[in-house]
């Protein structure tokens, strides 16, 4: 009989199986098991592996990148939070509140979790308020989490909703109060107006020259193309600040103004409602000049 000469272990090849099968144990350890995010606003929060894969898409990731008041930031210097937190907060609720699955007509009610059309209270709300509130610094008195403890389904004219305790409802008017503090003391500021005009007119002005990678479409077309739309995020406002593109001269000088603090200027404010005679703003604005 021949005499075999032993065959030697390759190190590459056995480094590279060693590295595959713990990408493989990463991989199904990752799906079966819950991760926990550490949020400011909510502390630890454990998510579902359902939930996380989701997050860890490249449309979710987008949001990292999107600030969650827009033009405020550039009134308060703390709200410089994103749509990535508020969007973890509000999936952290979801999953402390309600981990039922299914969306039949008996659990119609799921759907006033996040976004709840027929009185306003919500998740996303309740999220939104108390971070906001942290990061400009303005006092929150509404405790979602005592609203919480005291929320039932119940059934209201043979149809299921979510309901609070009569003895609950000081705290849920907390709730709208505080709304309208953000909206009258940050979200409706003047200058945060005034300075998201300014960032539409400059978008308005670049419309035509920002090219989408691997579309044709403009930014303002790109809501019809999920693709190009993925890749549009608040860098726009930094590459048309430091283009070198003579098209986009006018846009950079209206964004130069934002950070060079020439802020347009409140002349005047008028309050329409739906009955007012159509004319009377556009009446106002020429009296005005």
């Amino acid at each position: 009989m021949a005499n075999r000469e032993p065959v030697m272990p390759d190190p590459e090849q056995d480094s590279k199986e060693r590295e595959n099968a713990i990408i493989d144990e990463k991989k199904n350890s990752k799906s079966t098991l819950r991760q926990v995010f550490n949020d400011p606003i909510h502390g630890h929060i454990e998510m579902h592996p359902l939930l996380v894969s989701i997050i860890d898409t490249p449309q979710f990731q987008r949001l990292r990148n999107i600030k969650q008041l827009g033009g405020t930031y550039f009134v308060f210097p703390g709200a410089s939070h994103n749509r990535f937190e508020h969007s973890i907060g509000s999936l952290g609720s979801v999953m402390t509140w309600w981990p039922y699955k299914g969306r039949t007509v008996e659990k119609s009610f799921l759907y006033e979790i996040v976004a709840n059309k027929r009185n306003g209270i919500d998740v996303d709300k309740w999220d939104y308020f108390a971070r906001d509130s942290y990061h400009l610094g303005i006092q929150n008195n509404f405790d979602y989490r005592r609203s919480l403890k005291f929320a039932r389904v119940c059934e209201v004219a043979g149809r299921k909703q979510i309901c609070y305790r009569d003895k609950e409802v000081g705290n849920l008017y907390d709730m709208f109060q505080t709304r309208n503090c953000l909206h009258r003391r940050a979200y409706q500021h003047p200058v945060t107006k005034a300075i998201e005009l300014m960032i539409s007119e400059a978008f308005v002005e670049a419309d035509p020259y920002i090219p989408i990678q691997g579309s044709e479409k403009k930014m303002s077309q790109a809501i019809d193309d999920m693709e190009a739309y993925t890749k549009l995020t608040d860098q726009v406002f930094e590459q048309i600040l430091n283009s070198p593109d003579p098209k986009l001269t006018e846009a950079r000088k209206i964004l130069q103004n934002i950070t060079q603090r020439h802020i347009y200027k409140c002349v005047g404010e008028a309050r329409v409602n739906m009955e007012t005679p159509k004319g009377t703003a556009e009446e106002k604005k020429r009296q005005w000049k």
